[in-house]
């Protein structure tokens, strides 16, 4: 449904996941990395918190493509729907 970045962390890196479960999400997911350009391996893969890790200059990527920003809060409401969700 949506590709969801949190705000930059203080170092500046970001968290970009998918609010699907399972393999459509990961689906999701790397079809939007592809987009912007990821080329590396999603952390956590096959768990409900599997996501990429970015920094500058992937988060404005990943926003000018679309990604939707949240904040931490809303990252753990993502990741706690996700991991009570039936696949």
């Amino acid at each position: 449904m949506a590709v969801f970045m949190e705000n930059p962390n203080g170092d500046g890196w970001a968290h970009l996941l998918s609010d699907l479960k399972g393999e459509e999400g990961r689906e999701e997911l790397v079809s939007f990395g592809r987009r912007i350009g990821l080329t590396r391996r999603i952390h956590r893969k096959g768990s409900y918190a599997e996501h990429f890790d970015i920094r500058n200059p992937e988060i404005e990527l990943a926003k000018a493509a679309g990604a939707r920003i949240i904040t931490r809060r809303g990252l753990g409401s993502i990741l706690r729907e996700k991991k009570r969700a039936p696949v």
